[in-house]
């Protein structure tokens, strides 16, 4: 997929933080987002890094509070006009989430309503947006339940939550955020708690709803495996920092930055026969609440100098529109006094 297409967001300066009875934790610091018309952008981490928390932001979905965020801009675009998300009253976002942005949970148990059945939930997204009567609804969410591979969707319409498998959870799910055609989708680890077999059904059905509507897609996933077969454009992010980002080839086959090569050496692979056991990142992510000084990923680091627990490096360009945020590759980085607060 071309990089140079329209774009469907852009978020600068994205920060999100909560605040806890021990202090102010910060989950996002300054994230920047671009997202263009039919690409899939995947947000990479460990848990704990505050992927989810990031596309959460995005929506304003945080409860304000304990959570206070804010951007330089969160801009989304819709044909030729621009919202700018960060300053739109909660009216303008009512009528933007669903219809233009929807958002798939990555648990379908706790994302659907437990006393109302699957076909109620979706009617109620297709009347709210579009104004259509329940027998109009009723006909579209059938159509969208066959769409998304639900077998009987007349007889599964009239169907509870409990009453379902976890796979076919995940597809109503993907038909209350498909059910607008929105421009924008936000997948938070659509498959987490699914079987590898229904893992793949479900990425393969987001894939062609994707292509089918040329809509945009963000992926949030700790499963390098998953982006290298979905996503067109990576960000990797370690405890609320982009630490690299740039198109899936590149991330996948020439990783700059420690925590990413740390990420792909952790993949298995069906095609290494070799006896070499998989290289796991040394540690855990810390406690976001006692982030390290300087670089965030530098006890973790095999390369780790004194000006790697010093100072945070900034996110830079290098060459051909990617990006990292590491010493190693700052020209003169040893005398070099800069890098992020």
């Amino acid at each position: 997929m071309s990089r140079d297409g329209g774009i469907t967001l852009c978020a600068a300066g994205l920060k999100a933080m909560f605040v806890t009875e021990a202090g102010f934790l910060k989950a996002v610091e300054g994230v920047d987002i671009t997202i263009r018309k039919g690409e899939c952008a995947a947000l990479v981490g460990e848990s704990g890094c505050g992927k989810s928390v990031t596309g959460l932001a995005l929506m304003r979905l945080l409860q304000t509070p304990p959570a206070l965020y804010t951007a330089q801009k969160i801009l989304f675009f819709d044909g030729e006009r621009a919202t700018d998300l960060q300053t739109a009253t909660e009216a303008e976002m009512l009528n933007v989430r669903g219809r233009k942005i929807s958002m798939i949970f990555q648990d379908p148990s706790a994302a659907l309503n437990p006393v109302m059945t699957v076909g109620r939930q979706i009617d109620e997204i297709i009347i709210r947006h579009y104004g259509l009567n329940k027998k109009e609804a009723r006909s579209r969410t059938v159509g969208l339940l066959r769409s998304v591979g639900v077998p009987d969707p007349e007889r599964r319409y009239f169907s509870f939550p409990h009453e379902m498998s976890g796979g076919l959870k995940q597809r109503v799910l993907i038909a209350i955020a498909t059910a607008c055609r929105p421009a924008l989708m936000i997948a938070d680890e659509p498959t987490t708690a699914l079987d590898v077999t229904i893992q793949a059904q479900i990425l393969r059905l987001l894939r062609d709803l994707q292509r089918e509507n040329n809509m945009a897609l963000l992926l949030i996933t700790h499963d390098l495996g998953v982006v290298s077969h979905m996503a067109d454009s990576v960000y990797v992010m370690y405890l609320g920092k982009i630490m690299e980002e740039g198109t899936t080839a590149e991330i996948i086959g020439a990783p700059l930055h420690p925590y990413t090569q740390g990420l792909i050496k952790a993949v298995p692979s069906l095609d290494d026969d070799s006896a070499v056991p998989l290289q796991q990142i040394p540690h855990n992510v810390p406690n976001p609440m006692k982030k390290p000084s300087g670089c965030s990923f530098h006890p973790r680091c095999a390369f780790c100098t004194g000006l790697c627990r010093a100072k945070m490096p900034p996110l830079i360009e290098y060459g051909g529109g990617r990006k990292v945020r590491c010493w190693r590759y700052i020209p003169d980085s040893s005398a070099n006094g800069g890098g992020d607060d």
